[in-house]
């Protein structure tokens, strides 16, 4: 039929009807020739896959454009084809953490203790490490120990320090806890005797779960931030001093926001003098003799 003849068959303009058909026939052309292309492009994603079936879509995308003169390939393009094709790889599932049962609360203070370690390198790239020991309910830092070396007995040490500042008494009738991570220190045959003839309890966090540590791990940063990278050590009596201030400093003066910012020292004298209780939400609040 012409189009003249089309155009009265749907009573429309014979110019219509022409720019209508053009444009039928031009998509037609077009996806033709998408089909050869998505053909071509789908051999070449499979010899690359056959040589790298680690590659993902991105990387797929890439080489294709630098070595095969796909330059405005997509990458939802590519996705698709692969999709097709069963050519993705599979997603790495993630890391599943290990279950805990009931964790302490630290409802009082030097119930519930936290420990971990952080590392000082001097000028002279000698590095050092820092062993603290913190009481969870107040943050104060109630233990620390600096030395050359990280083993097991480091660790003793600074809790050690803590048990005879906090328990001058002695620390084994306290029900005390410790939360520690999963390293070979605290791990050790040497540190495990020391807390069971302290009758320390132990509560180890998941595999790979700093966040299951957060209070020690929160108080690292602030003493690096706030302290340690602040200045250069050149010997082992510089860094020594340098954490000794910190530590006085941040237990007296450091504001908290879980502690309504008063600092470590001051949230154990205010409960000491019966200022501070815990309420329903687990929260520190003020009791109505101090307000």
């Amino acid at each position: 039929m012409s189009f003249r003849r089309i155009a009265e068959a749907l009573v429309e303009a014979v110019s219509t009807v022409h720019g209508m058909i053009w444009r039928l026939k031009k998509r037609s052309e077009n996806k033709s020739v998408s089909v050869a292309k998505d053909e071509l492009l789908t051999y070449w994603i499979k010899l690359v896959k056959e040589v790298r079936p680690t590659w993902g879509v991105r990387r797929v995308r890439a080489f294709l454009r630098k070595k095969a003169g796909f330059d405005g390939l997509g990458l939802k393009r590519v996705r698709r084809i692969m999709s097709e094709n069963n050519l993705l790889c599979p997603r790495i599932a993630k890391r599943i953490h290990r279950k805990k049962g009931e964790r302490v609360i630290a409802d009082a203070p030097n119930k519930l203790w936290s420990t971990d370690m952080t590392s000082i390198v001097l000028t002279t790239l000698q590095r050092l490490y820092l062993i603290v020991v913190m009481d969870v309910f107040t943050r104060r830092i109630v233990g620390w120990h600096l030395s050359t070396r990280c083993r097991s007995r480091e660790w003793i040490m600074a809790l050690e320090q803590a048990c005879d500042k906090e328990f001058p008494e002695g620390v084994r009738e306290a029900g005390l806890t410790l939360r520690s991570d999963n390293g070979s220190q605290p791990t050790s045959k040497s540190y495990v005797n020391v807390l069971d003839t302290l009758n320390i309890t132990v509560e180890w966090t998941g595999y790979t779960c700093p966040e299951q540590n957060g209070h020690v791990e929160s108080l690292i940063g602030t003493l690096k931030q706030d302290f340690i990278w602040l200045d250069e050590y050149e010997t082992f009596e510089q860094a020594n001093n340098m954490v000794k201030n910190a530590v006085n400093e941040y237990n007296s003066d450091h504001p908290h926001s879980s502690l309504l910012y008063m600092s470590p020292d001051e949230c154990k004298r205010e409960w000491d003098n019966g200022n501070l209780k815990i309420n329903d939400n687990n929260q520190l609040e003020i009791t109505n003799k101090a307000a």
